[in-house]
């Protein structure tokens, strides 16, 4: 087995797209904290409200990738000992597959130290695959490899998407990733 690898997906989050994005939700955010941030610099509160989208998003994308995968019906199938015997490496091939979920993001927005807002936004975070394997074992998710894949994230404010998908990431699968002690299918 390959030693364990993340991805570190924070050094390839582009802090400007993200920026740009809340751009385009100015006037819902204005509207939001009342005007309040109107006579301050624009710019300067997008860029901490990107610094903050990305700063939560993290850097290790895998944890969160392999709980997706988990919650997928097709591999529950895996848990039969009959059809897969303990011990035994079985493979699920995810030709063309994706697995999405949704960060809730709270931004408070202060003044002089001051509390005048929250800005709740919904990132959602997609990875695409192309041609990745499951490794599943003993009815978990023992690694994955293989194939390529891509990372997209969409910013909304209450609802209403701010952009259109911006990609944070695209690169090949390492051969083999492991999960130790593998992750359970429930």
């Amino acid at each position: 087995m390959a030693e364990h690898e993340t991805i570190d997906v924070t050094a390839a989050i582009d802090v400007t797209e993200i920026s740009e994005a809340i751009n385009k939700g100015k006037d819902r955010i204005q509207q939001e904290t009342k005007g309040i941030l109107t006579p301050l610099p624009w710019g300067s509160i997008c860029e901490r409200i990107a610094g903050e989208i990305r700063k939560q998003l993290g850097k290790d994308m895998m944890p969160w990738l392999g709980k997706a995968w988990t919650k997928a019906r097709e591999l529950h199938e895996f848990k039969n000992p009959d059809k897969y015997p303990p011990g035994d490496d079985a493979f699920y091939n995810m030709f063309p597959n994706s697995v999405e979920g949704v960060m809730r993001t709270r931004v408070t927005v202060k003044c002089a130290g001051e509390e005048i807002g929250h800005l709740p936004f919904d990132v959602t975070v997609t990875a695409k695959f192309h041609a990745a394997a499951l490794v599943i074992r003993d009815a978990r998710i023992a690694g994955f490899g293989g194939g390529d894949y891509e990372i997209t994230l969409k910013i909304a404010l209450f609802e209403k998407e701010l952009c259109e998908p911006i990609s944070l990431y695209k690169s090949r699968l390492p051969v083999q990733v492991p999960f130790e002690p593998g992750l359970p299918i429930p």
